[in-house]
């Protein structure tokens, strides 16, 4: 796992590098290089529980395109982080699955 943190004009830039996979978060104002971090680290958490038994690929990730999509809008809603630990996470990926 690599990671690395960059600026470009105002904005704050992370990313993580896990497998063959580049996770990027982009952010500005109260969204410093921590808290960008804290949500990398949860999409990176959550896409590893989705799938533990695939390994981390490319191609594991656009399998499960759709759960990742859920797990980031459960980490970020409306620009504000909401959710952090991998439990939360599930639970609201939960939620929105059984309400269709």
């Amino acid at each position: 796992e690599a990671c690395g943190v960059a600026r470009h004009g105002e904005e704050n830039v992370v990313w993580c590098r896990v497998g063959d996979v580049c996770f990027y978060a982009v952010g500005s104002g109260e969204y410093d290089e921590l808290a960008l971090s804290e949500v990398l680290q949860a999409l990176v958490s959550s896409v590893r529980a989705m799938v533990k038994h695939k390994g981390l690929t490319e191609a594991a990730v656009f399998e499960h395109y759709g759960m990742v999509c859920l797990a980031l809008d459960e980490i970020v809603s409306d620009g504000v982080v909401e959710a952090t630990d991998w439990d939360t996470i599930r639970r609201g990926i939960k939620l929105k699955m059984s309400g269709d």
